[in-house]
């Protein structure tokens, strides 16, 4: 196999070990859902596929979860992990932020700023709550919640990208009412 060097080497590679072994149990687990996988590239050559449902009529068409390709070594997992507080401690985390005038836990020099803000234009677009970030060798999931007041940041191990992967999705599909 040739190296990964770039978003779209990851994009390619994902799309047959990841993306439709997931798209295939997805249309088995909700059988009257017609779910479509689009792709763009970005400007900065960086390329995102999204997950976009609809049961009854296509003009209603939905994107419920995107997942953003990164070239490898762009996402730094524990840049997240540092960020990240339990759900039980979210109030005084958030606090903690508000008394130090900080808009985010993560540090604004570092790449997870970057992906973070890049994520949650999509949810602040009203395009979808959930967002993966992958470059084959991290993958991120993000789900915004309460607008954009927090996300719910879950690292995967590489041997869970699938299981991960399928489980948000199934989520992202409950979470919408698909049946």
């Amino acid at each position: 196999m040739a190296a990964l060097t770039t978003a779209q080497d990851v994009d390619r590679v994902a799309n047959h070990y990841l993306i439709m072994p997931i798209q295939q149990a997805i249309h088995i687990k909700y059988p009257s859902a017609y779910i479509s996988v689009g792709t763009e590239t970005k400007q900065d050559r960086s390329t995102q596929l999204s997950f976009n449902i609809h049961q009854d009529d296509e003009s209603k068409k939905k994107t419920i979860m995107t997942i953003m390709f990164k070239r490898p070594g762009v996402i730094k997992p524990e840049e997240f992990e540092a960020a990240a507080c339990e759900e039980s401690e979210k109030a005084g985390c958030l606090e903690k932020l508000d008394a130090r005038k900080m808009e985010t836990a993560i540090t604004p020099s570092l790449n997870a700023f970057c992906l973070t803000k890049q994520a949650a234009a999509y949810a602040q677009q009203g395009v979808c709550d959930y967002v993966a970030l992958c470059d084959y060798d991290n993958l991120v999931l993000l789900h915004f919640n309460d607008g954009l007041e927090s996300a719910r940041i879950t690292v995967v191990e590489r041997k869970d990208f699938r299981k991960a992967l399928l489980g948000f999705l199934i989520e992202a599909c409950d979470t919408v009412g698909l049946t």
